[in-house]
């Protein structure tokens, strides 16, 4: 009972325009035949956010569809929806900074190694930090599209845990801006940034400020250099 589905689901999409409702009017429209609308649901569907990629491949109901020019289409417009950092321009300005790095500070001291990898969907630059003379600590690194920002949350092995927020990438620059408070109560804003020297070469520079941003001191000045394969 075809038809009666594809109208029971036009009246529950009608509702709440729920994406796996649209895939399922895809679905009874391509066991009717009429794969123009199959197509055009399966695709409102993936617009809506249906991520379920496995589902639409493997999908029995769907095998009239496999053999139409359009279906490659729906499949990487479902994949888009399931992974949508791996096209996002935007998660991907920090690329620079993936890799395995020797860190050392302008004059060449070592300071520590660094392995920073992309993880959940290439949505997160996630950072493994080991410093020489001991310690260490991580950071996860992503691109809030809600603020149209970068935001990274540091962590290390003695507590402490710092939140960089309002990341803005320009000019082979990502700057971090920070706020905390000194063990007095007042005050102290912080900038970090990173920037795509060339050359497998990355600088991350660290400073502060006590009086409102009026002056500024570095905290740390490292340069990393990559490790050849």
């Amino acid at each position: 009972r075809y038809r009666d589905a594809v109208d029971a689901w036009t009246r529950s999409e009608a509702i709440g325009h729920n994406p796996t409702v649209m895939y399922n009017l895809g679905v009874g429209y391509a066991l009717l035949g009429d794969k123009t609308q199959a197509f055009e649901w399966l695709d409102k569907a993936a617009g809506a956010g249906f991520s379920q990629e496995s589902q639409l491949a493997g999908d029995a109901d769907l095998a009239t569809l496999r053999g139409d020019a359009r279906f490659a289409r729906t499949v990487a417009a479902v994949h888009a929806a399931a992974v949508p950092c791996e096209t996002r321009a935007e998660a991907h300005q920090f690329d620079f900074w993936i890799g395995d790095w020797d860190v050392q500070t302008p004059q060449g001291q070592p300071v520590g190694t660094s392995h920073v990898e992309q993880i959940l969907g290439q949505c997160v630059i996630f950072e493994n930090w080991t410093g020489m003379q001991g310690g260490s600590g991580k950071s996860f690194n992503s691109y809030d599209t809600a603020s149209g920002a970068w935001r990274q949350f540091w962590v290390d092995d003695k507590g402490t845990v710092t939140e960089f927020t309002d990341g803005r990438f320009a000019d082979h620059i990502l700057m971090f801006q920070t706020r905390s408070n000194s063990a007095t109560g007042a005050e102290i804003l912080g900038r970090m940034s990173f920037t795509d020297l060339g050359g497998d070469r990355v600088r991350q520079w660290k400073e502060r400020s006590v009086d409102g941003g009026t002056t500024w001191t570095t905290d740390y000045d490292f340069i990393y250099i990559r490790r050849k394969a």
